[in-house]
């Protein structure tokens, strides 16, 4: 499954909005895969050498790239854009100084305490449209409700916009343990977490006013209970 990216055309930028709320307005008749900018698709800069580790302990060495848009870990193989096929067998994938996993999704390695692991999903999904039906897909899917569904049984559905729709960058936080399981970085998932700590959590939690969607306060309070 190749595909080759083009590069960026235009972008109309939405300001005033928090850095965890990027928006991103695609008009009618641009294709959203052009009208983001690469580098608001792309997480580096330029395609980076690392090593994808399978559970089963093999590896193999790449030039890789996480693409925000499609949810996928892609790498260069003979000038082709490839998908990792399988991202269901993978333990991690370091790249330079950066470790994905995979969980429902990719998710970037945050923080690591011990055995407890602070990750991202970064993702740029459809927001604000019009009305119902607001693509023409060639598959003859009259609408959709995110753009991670466009890719399908191996291929890539090109698409316009019928009319102005917002795209936007969201983050959802991860708890992670030595086995790799993941669960979301919630008031829950800090309980089930760090059961013992339930009451200094809630405490914590109160004291320093804690947004669960706010990188820093998360942050903050994964220090605390792994601390």
């Amino acid at each position: 499954m190749t595909r080759l990216f083009c590069t960026c055309l235009f972008l109309i930028a939405v300001t005033a909005v928090p850095a965890q709320h990027k928006l991103f307005l695609v008009k009618a008749g641009e294709v959203p895969e052009k009208a983001i900018p690469v580098e608001e698709i792309y997480f580096f800069s330029s395609f980076t050498n690392g090593t994808a580790i399978l559970k089963n302990g093999s590896r193999s060495n790449q030039r890789f790239n996480y693409h925000c848009l499609l949810d996928e870990l892609q790498f260069l193989s003979g000038g082709d854009t490839l998908a990792i096929a399988e991202p269901g067998l993978l333990h991690k994938v370091d790249i330079d100084s950066i470790t994905y996993y995979y969980y429902k999704g990719y998710l970037r390695q945050l923080m690591k305490m011990d055995k407890y692991t602070l990750a991202v999903k970064e993702r740029i999904t459809m927001g604000d449209r019009r009305k119902e039906g607001a693509y023409g897909i060639s598959s003859g899917t009259s609408a959709i409700d995110n753009y991670s569904n466009i890719y399908r049984d191996g291929r890539a559905f090109r698409l316009q916009t019928k009319e102005d729709v917002f795209f936007k960058k969201e983050y959802t936080f991860y708890l992670g343990d030595v086995y790799d399981h993941f669960i979301l970085a919630d008031k829950k998932g800090f309980y089930n977490f760090f059961s013992e700590k339930r009451r200094a959590i809630d405490n914590y939690i109160k004291v320093e006013k804690i947004n669960f969607n706010n990188i820093d306060d998360v942050k903050k309070l994964f220090l605390f209970c792994t601390g």
